[in-house]
């Protein structure tokens, strides 16, 4: 009786039985037992949904763990998994600005750049303050870029392969 008391905790549910077919003390809670039973079986496949996906968002190179206990283990790792993700998507948005800007013919002292903060001709640090709200307006036009292309993409090869299936199709009908 305890476990199906915990069970129903877990579950935010209350463990009432009064309401089911009264059989006997032990038919009853055998019953219950089989309903939490299922309702955190259930739970636990929703759960290892949702941690399957997260994993793939962070760990997109690496196969997921087959086992809950295993994708705990990895997300709730002592080092952050969120930190190293957040690094590679700002590594990744830098790489993805600097291409664009290369490749538009801007030129500059990068190296100089992005080894140290700006400062003025007095030696003193520069304000970058000021430059905040035109540069998020150029990163959102950045990041809207990068997405119509990401989705051209996906249009491009959807279609290449639509087409091959069509001309595979042409030539076995042909033959």
């Amino acid at each position: 009786m305890f476990f199906l008391v915990c069970c129903a905790g877990a579950l935010d549910a209350p463990f009432d039985v009064s309401g089911s077919i009264r059989a006997g003390p032990l038919s009853d809670a055998l019953v219950a037992a089989e309903n939490h039973g299922t309702q955190v079986q259930e739970l636990m496949a929703q759960a290892k949904a949702g941690l399957v996906r997260f994993h793939q968002d962070v760990f997109p190179k690496k196969e997921p763990p087959v086992t809950i206990r295993e994708l705990v283990e990895v997300i709730g790792a002592d080092e952050d998994p969120l930190v190293g993700y957040s690094h590679a998507q700002k590594r990744t948005s830098a790489e993805v600005a600097l291409t664009l800007a290369m490749g538009h013919g801007i030129e500059g002292d990068f190296q100089k750049a992005f080894s140290e903060f700006p400062r003025g001709p007095d030696g003193t640090p520069v304000d970058l303050v000021p430059f905040r709200k035109q540069a998020k307006r150029h990163a959102k036009r950045l990041a809207a870029l990068v997405a119509q292309r990401a989705a051209d993409r996906d249009k491009e090869a959807t279609e290449e392969a639509a087409t091959g299936q069509a001309e595979v199709a042409t030539e076995s009908e042909a033959s």
